[in-house]
């Protein structure tokens, strides 16, 4: 599986904030991903100090054995490092809109899930874990981050 879009070039062609929010079978990070983890939940950036407009992020979670009806949710949490070394610490997450369909569907096997989030930020470094709320058997197997750059 991957995709063969630019995320970046599609925001740039339409000069708007473009919300992402897809879910698909699978298990890798797309290849657009410029930071991945094949095998974590964890990704780390260290870059020169620049402007970056957002990021969108990848989680490949694996559901297990539970065939129950629910929705899913995932949190990133996002640790930045500025200039004068100040952190901020920041959280994203990664919902089903529509309740009434994800309280519907059973999850199986393993999924892509694919969000953004829009900010205005400069950062030197900066961490990220992603981890899912809601089922005890549910675990982020690989994730990767796409900085939204100017």
């Amino acid at each position: 599986m991957y995709l063969t879009f630019s995320l970046s070039s599609v925001q740039e062609y339409h000069r708007q904030n473009i919300r992402v929010r897809l879910c698909i079978p699978g298990s890798e990070v797309p290849e657009c991903y410029s930071y991945k983890n094949r095998e974590g939940s964890s990704v780390k950036i260290r870059q020169p100090t620049h402007c970056c407009r957002g990021f969108t992020f990848c989680a490949v979670v694996s559901f297990g054995q539970s065939e129950e009806r629910r929705s899913v949710n995932i949190e990133c949490e996002c640790h930045m490092i500025i200039k004068d070394g100040t952190q901020i610490d920041l959280s994203s997450y990664y919902y089903r809109e529509y309740e009434r369909m994800a309280r519907s569907t059973v999850w199986k096997r393993e999924h892509v899930f694919i969000w953004s989030v829009h900010c205005k930020c400069f950062f030197k470094e900066a961490s990220f874990h992603f981890k899912p709320l809601g089922g005890a058997t549910d675990v982020v197997v690989a994730c990767g981050v796409h900085p939204l750059l100017k």
